[in-house]
């Protein structure tokens, strides 16, 4: 997608969310739907520039710099007094004290 090609991928794990509306998902075990959506793409050369386009665009809502801040986020969550407070979990190491 970020290289402007159109995305044929599994609908398996988290690749929906990556492919949005604007690359084919086909079920992983779907031989014949691989085969339909690829052969689809070739015959439609507008439909693949607009996927390639609208995929360029898509692709820029996933890199390294988004993940680290959501990384730092989650972990920040996470560690803040209001997520142990009344929890029974206190201390270095997540070891429970009792109190």
């Amino acid at each position: 997608m970020a290289a402007g090609v159109p995305v044929v991928s599994s609908r398996a794990a988290s690749l929906p969310e990556v492919l949005g509306e604007v690359g084919v998902g086909v079920e992983p075990d779907d031989t014949a739907g691989w085969v339909s959506e690829i052969a689809a793409l070739l015959d439609d050369p507008a439909r693949r520039v607009r996927l390639s386009e609208e995929g360029v665009v898509q692709a820029r809502r996933f890199t390294w710099a988004r993940t680290g801040e959501a990384t730092a986020a989650a972990y920040e969550e996470f560690c803040t007094e209001r997520y142990f407070r009344g929890s029974g979990w206190h201390g270095a190491y997540g070891k429970q004290q009792r109190e």
